[in-house]
């Protein structure tokens, strides 16, 4: 009897298990840019800065163009990764992405030539459920969407070139 008891209690916290939905993600921040190739063709790069004390970042960027025109999928390859953590030089060893206690993050750097027609306006979107919950100037970021979007206008500016950050956005 105790072992059909234990059985029971055993499969009992599995189906609870099962039925627990976990959302968690550790992306701290990102940003898209974009740089005109010429020929409606555009270098696409997505930065996302990844929480290495969390979950892995994704293996691929997929990218969601819209427009009036239509829509465009683009599944962006990963290209570049760095561990991009704000910590002194001599203490990166000792960072999470190198299995210390310290607070370390990466950047992983997705990027791909996409084709978009002309058109008014053309919104590029990324979204990852949930921000990483250390993000500490939001209300509640746990459970919420990450979501980061550029806009251009390919009709009216052909061949233009989005601005580039020159610093790594983690505080």
């Amino acid at each position: 009897p105790p072992m059909k008891l234990r059985n029971a209690l055993v499969l009992c916290a599995f189906s609870l298990t099962a039925l627990t939905t976990t959302r968690a993600s550790h992306i701290s921040g990102a940003e898209i840019t974009y740089v005109c190739l010429g020929g409606n063709q555009f270098l696409v790069t997505l930065n996302l800065f990844r929480d290495c004390n969390g979950i892995n970042a994704p293996t691929t960027g997929d990218l969601n163009f819209d427009s009036p025109c239509g829509s465009v999928t683009a599944s962006l390859p990963q290209v570049f990764t760095a561990e991009v953590s704000q910590l002194c030089p001599e203490e990166i060893v000792n960072s999470t992405c190198n299995g210390g206690a310290l607070p370390g993050m990466q950047e992983y750097t997705y990027q791909g030539i996409v084709t978009l027609p002309p058109c008014d306006t053309w919104t590029m979107s990324w979204l990852s459920c949930c921000r990483n919950a250390e993000i500490d100037n939001l209300v509640a970021p746990d459970g919420q969407d990450m979501y980061v979007t550029a806009t251009m206008n390919s009709a009216s500016y052909p061949c233009d070139n989005s601005p580039v950050f020159n610093n790594v956005p983690i505080p």
